[in-house]
C-alpha cells in the first residue's frame, strides 16, 4: 500500500530526489552496528529505500542487505546505485520476505507514509526475535535563519499530507502499541549537506507534494527558494538534525 501523494510524487521527483537529498551520517551507522552487533551474518531490511541512500550507507557494515521499495521510478535507480543489494518491490505492510529472516530493519525517511499498525505487525513478522527495528529522519535544521525561511516556503500545506515533524513521543507510541516492539531509545545527530543553487533547488523538487504539482504550481515555489538561495554563497551547507528512534522486537 503506497500513499497516492507518495506515489505520484516521487514517481514525478525521483531524478530530484537523487540529486537533492542527503545521505545520512555516518555516526548513525556506527550507533546501529552497536547497538544492534551488525556484523557480515547479519541481514538488515531498508524498507522504503528510495533511490537507495540508506541501502549503500548499510552495505559498507558488510552485512546482507534487502532493500524494499514499491515505487517503479524509484527502484530503477536503486538498483543503479546499489550493485550487490538484493531488491524486492514490497511495501512495508507486505514486504514479501520471508518470516525471521532479518536482524535489523531500517525505515529512512519513510514511517510517516505507513499503515503503522499493519507495518509494524509485519516488521515483526518478518524479524527473528530480539531482531531490531529503527527509524530514522533528517531533519531541516530550521534554528538556521534561512533554514526556517525555507520551511516556511516549502510547508504551505501544513497539515495536508503525513509528516515525520511531530515529535518523539507519537513514533515511539505508533510503534510500541501494537506490543510487537520495546523502545530502546532516542538518538540525534548533526548533519551537514553541501550544496549550490540548483541542488537547493532539487531538494525542494524532491519534496513529493511539491514534485506532485503542476509546473505552474511549482513555479512561485521555485521562485522564492532562488530568491532566498541568491543571498547565500555558490555552495553552501544545508544542516539537518537527523533523529533515530530504535526497537526491538519482544
Amino acid at each position: 500500500m503506497v500513499h497516492k501523494t507518495a506515489q505520484s510524487g516521487f514517481t514525478a521527483g525521483v531524478a530530484a530526489y537523487e540529486q537533492g537529498r542527503p545521505a545520512y551520517p555516518s555516526a548513525a551507522l556506527a550507533h546501529w552496528v552497536r547497538v544492534f552487533a551488525l556484523d557480515a551474518e547479519s541481514h538488515v531490511v531498508d524498507v522504503g529505500a528510495g533511490t537507495g541512500k540508506m541501502s549503500a550507507l548499510l552495505a559498507q557494515t558488510g552485512a546482507r542487505v534487502t532493500a524494499v521499495e514499491p515505487v517503479v521510478a524509484m527502484r530503477a535507480h536503486l538498483e543503479a546505485n546499489c550493485k550487490g543489494v538484493a531488491i524486492g518491490d514490497g511495501s512495508a505492510e507486505a514486504t514479501g520476505l520471508l518470516a525471521g529472516s532479518a536482524d535489523l530493519i531500517v525505515v529512512a525517511q519513510a514511517f510517516h507514509w505507513f499503515d503503522a499498525p499493519r507495518a509494524c505487525a509485519e516488521f515483526a513478522r518478518v524479524l527473528r526475535p530480539r531482531g531490531g527495528l529503527t527509524l530514522i529522519w533528517n531533519s531541516r535544521d530550521a534554528r538556521e535563519p534561512w533554514v526556517a525561511e525555507l520551511s516556511r516556503i516549502v510547508r504551505w500545506n501544513a497539515g495536508a499530507i503525513p509528516t515525520y515533524d511531530v515529535g518523539d513521543e507519537p513514533w515511539v507510541q505508533r510503534v510500541t502499541a501494537g506490543g510487537e516492539f520495546t523502545h530502546l531509545g532516542n538518538h540525534e545527530f548533526g548533519f551537514n549537506h553541501e550544496i549550490d543553487a540548483a541542488g537547493l533547488r532539487a531538494r525542494v523538487l524532491s519534496i513529493s507534494y511539491i514534485a506532485a504539482l503542476s509546473p505552474a504550481a511549482q513555479a512561485p515555489i521555485l521562485a522564492a527558494v532562488d530568491a532566498l538561495s541568491s543571498g547565500l554563497p555558490e555552495r553552501f551547507v544545508l544542516p539537518y538534525r537527523t533523529f533515530v528512534y530504535d526497537f526491538r522486537r519482544r
